[in-house]
């Protein structure tokens, strides 16, 4: 059985559908439009969005095949059920670049397609990696093929020169080495996420 697959979609999936906050109007447009990508597994599109120096970091087509490998894979899919920006923070400037971190959370609905993932033992072993990574108060069954997981995301909004367009790095504790490489020390001490 294919499990990587829920570990890679942890990782390195994140969608939606942009709530409206304070942030400026160009971010807000860039994030939605963002968000609405992800959501519709546009990936080529969501990697145009994505900060170009994260591609020095981790190839473009390493990226690629993860996000295109998350979605589904004939035994297991995963779409986006719904998603909420809970907070933007003010913008941080360093030299001519613009950070904001954006936190959200979203429903991951996780689709049981082949037999051998519909058996009771299989379906509960899944539940149960659900339930340890996110906390069981975070996990659903909500049919009896379909398990739904809330997932906290934290995104990076970069804008590298005045006027330029923003790109995005969606994160984790586990990837603060990569963040540390994209962001410079000064600014991650004061977006603090």
């Amino acid at each position: 059985m294919k499990y990587y697959h829920l570990v890679l979609l942890l990782a390195l999936f994140g969608a939606g559908h942009a709530y409206a906050q304070t942030t400026p109007a160009p971010l807000d447009e860039r994030l939605a439009d963002y968000l609405r990508l992800a959501r519709t597994g546009q990936v080529d599109s969501l990697l145009d969005m994505t900060d170009p120096e994260l591609f020095a970091v981790v190839p473009r087509e390493q990226l690629r095949a993860g996000l295109a490998g998350t979605t589904a894979d004939g035994d297991l899919s995963v779409r986006i059920a719904e998603f909420a920006v809970d907070d933007v923070a003010a913008p941080v400037g360093y030299r001519r670049d613009t950070f904001v971190t954006v936190a959200a959370h979203v429903w991951l609905v996780f689709e049981l397609r082949a037999p051998a993932y519909r058996t009771p033992g299989v379906r509960d072993r899944v539940r149960r990696m659900l339930e340890k990574t996110y906390g069981p108060a975070r996990v659903r069954q909500t049919g009896e093929f379909e398990l739904r997981a809330l997932v906290d995301k934290s995104l990076l909004a970069i804008r590298r020169g005045a006027g330029r367009p923003w790109f995005f790095v969606e994160y984790g504790t586990a990837d603060a080495a990569v963040l540390d490489l994209l962001v410079p020390p000064a600014v991650r001490e004061r977006v603090g996420r």
